[in-house]
């Protein structure tokens, strides 16, 4: 394999993610906070600044609501965002999206 994500679920596995990011052929980390008091995401933004910093990319599963927050607090840069949205939402959510820098 040439592109390895890592799938880190919640604060019980976020204690082992300096090895987690150690690991040369992991590519990416895809960041699951657990339903409840893991939420939101922004109370995660340490852990995913540290994840940009050690140069892996991140998927986010990231609640509609977040959105704007989120991308105030982070840059675009090296994030797939997983959104689950109506249809008929996705036209706007694209133009929000747009202005991400």
């Amino acid at each position: 394999m040439t592109h390895n994500i890592y799938h880190l679920n919640g604060k019980g596995v976020a204690r082992h993610l300096d090895l987690v990011l150690s690991v040369p052929r992991i590519h990416a980390i895809q960041w699951v906070q657990e339903m409840g008091l893991d939420q939101p995401i922004l109370q995660w933004l340490p852990l995913l600044r540290r994840v940009r910093e050690a140069g892996k990319s991140l998927v986010i599963d990231l609640q509609l609501e977040e959105l704007e927050s989120f991308m105030e607090a982070m840059r675009p840069e090296g994030i797939l965002l997983c959104l689950a949205a109506d249809t008929a939402l996705q036209p706007d959510i694209l133009r929000r999206l747009a202005k991400w820098k």
